[in-house]
């Protein structure tokens, strides 16, 4: 099952793969084609019953198709196409495919649907698809009723028009792209043909489109559809505060993810450091608000009740960057990650303090291979906590020896532990133990030290922003090893974390644009 949001992000990834959405819009309109053409229609002509989006441009690609060897007549709900790859579907259907705008502000718009449904002997139901919300409008609701209602044999184009809400269509089959999406129940019957279960979208057809493997492996620029884009009326604090406690053992850490959290778009960045590095983190830059805590040289209990205080007052807390192995640091930061009330990014040594701390998934750990092993080892959950699940998605059957075993130690970490993991490599590998992605940004001049901070400031960022940990986490992954290949352009492996940092805002031009 494929959620709704997450068609858009294959879209994207594909198309940056060099594969236009025009051409999956055509091999979806072509499978859809190819069904009707083998379902055995009684008699020759079909209706087709299109939005105005790109659901209803699959519905005109198959129209196109099925103009050889059916009389079609093709009915969009709307002055025009809305979507441009379907306005250039429309232009190519040939003349023998009648065409008809269906407005509601027509007098006698009823009537022709009421004439169009005697007339034909299939419907296909190309009207709306995913991520459409709410109560369906006209002239939607009024076509939904009239199709139902007229005994003729109903194809759906990826999902049944107003599936979810209180009226929907209800197919015989639907035609669905790359994998189901939510909501959708197959109609199940017996040895015998008897109906066990009724279900929502009639038999269930999944075609497949041309998405290659790799834009569902790899983490790729459709993953800034979940990235939310500040309002023009917002105000301070509205794009996300990030609280990072650090410091003590290094002070260029906290600094780092701080500069880095601020570059991803966060408009306040607090942090609680040792009393001792205070004014020399304080020093590296004006924007960092910089709190000394009561401890001298590193963190401890007595800490706590002030980065708890600290807390209210951000959407995110980082912990971890330069704060050292200290015994009283390691039961300190235990401390807080039980009683703090926010979502968490936990990085360096922070990671090995927490192996035996289970949460309740709004965590995320970035470890690199090192920390991650010392964690793992070191951690008794498993035991008290057995992955219950194998890992199943598309991608499983297609990784290689090495990659399978990294993957279910990474997935096994993350479920036993109740947290997304981030685990650094040649490839970057997240998980939240069901969800599996790789990424692929990034170079060997990112081993100098420094970029793994760079990372957990941009994940905490994000975090702030709202995303959830998984898409916090792999859009993170993503800009850090985007950031640094821009980075090695111009500095080759003479690159600094601070040079990763200063290239962030290129990224989001690059998906953005130089005006956004």
């Amino acid at each position: 099952m494929i959620p709704f949001k997450e068609v858009k992000v294959l879209d994207r990834n594909t198309e940056a793969l060099g594969i236009p959405t025009l051409r999956l819009m055509e091999n979806a309109g072509t499978a859809l084609a190819k069904e009707i053409t083998e379902h055995q229609v009684k008699g020759r002509k079909i209706l087709i019953l299109c939005g105005t989006g790109n659901n209803g441009g699959d519905g005109l690609v198959a129209a196109r198709h099925l103009s050889t060897y059916f009389r079609v007549r093709v009915m969009v709900m709307g002055k025009g196409m809305k979507s441009e790859i379907a306005r250039i579907n429309l232009d190519r259907l040939p003349e023998s495919v009648g065409i008809h705008m269906i407005s509601p502000e027509e007098e006698n718009w009823n009537e022709r649907i009421d004439l169009a449904i005697r007339e034909v002997d299939l419907i296909v139901d190309s009207m709306l698809g995913v991520g459409i919300t709410g109560k369906l409008r006209q002239p939607y609701r009024c076509i939904v009723e009239k199709v139902n209602a007229s005994e003729k044999p109903i194809i759906s184009v990826d999902m049944p028009t107003g599936l979810g809400g209180e009226i929907a269509v209800k197919p015989a089959i639907t035609v669905t792209f790359h994998d189901i999406k939510p909501g959708m129940v197959e109609r199940k019957t017996d040895m015998e043909g008897n109906v066990i279960e009724e279900g929502n979208c009639g038999r269930i057809v999944v075609a497949d489109i041309g998405i290659p493997l790799e834009a569902e492996k790899f983490v790729g620029i459709g993953e800034f559809s979940y990235y939310p884009l500040p309002s023009r009326d917002a105000h301070k604090g509205n794009n996300g505060n990030v609280l990072i406690v650090g410091g003590g053992a290094f002070t260029g850490a906290p600094a780092l993810a701080a500069s880095a959290a601020l570059r991803t778009g966060s408009d306040l960045i607090f942090m609680a450091v040792p009393y001792r590095v205070y004014p020399i983190i304080a020093s590296m830059s004006r924007d960092f608000i910089v709190n000394p805590l009561a401890s001298e040289k590193y963190l401890t209990t007595e800490d706590v009740p002030i980065i708890l205080d600290m807390s209210q007052r951000a959407h995110a807390v980082l912990i971890g960057p330069g704060l050292g192995k200290h015994p009283e640091t390691m039961e300190a930061v235990q401390e807080l990650a039980r009683r703090l009330e926010r979502p968490m990014v936990v990085d360096a040594d922070a990671i090995y303090a927490l192996r035996n701390i289970r949460f309740d998934g709004d965590v995320v750990f970035t470890p690199h291979g090192t920390e991650f092993l010392r964690a793992f080892e070191g951690s008794t959950l498993e035991e008290r906590y057995p992955p219950k699940k194998a890992f199943h998605q598309r991608i499983s059957s297609h990784l290689t020896a090495k990659e399978s075993n990294r993957v279910n130690m990474i997935i096994n970490f993350a479920r036993t532990h109740g947290v997304t993991v981030v685990q650094k490599g040649h490839h970057d590998l997240i998980s939240d133990g069901i969800r599996v992605k790789f990424n692929r940004t990034g170079n060997p001049g990112m081993t100098v030290g420094g970029t793994g901070d760079v990372l957990a400031g941009i994940i905490a960022s994000l975090f702030a922003r709202g995303l959830e940990p998984f898409n916090a986490a792999r859009l993170g992954a993503y800009i850090n090893g985007r950031a640094g290949d821009l980075a090695f352009e111009d500095y080759w492996y003479s690159l600094t974390a601070s040079d990763v940092v200063e290239r962030i805002p290129r990224v989001f031009m690059e998906v953005f644009g130089e005006k956004k």
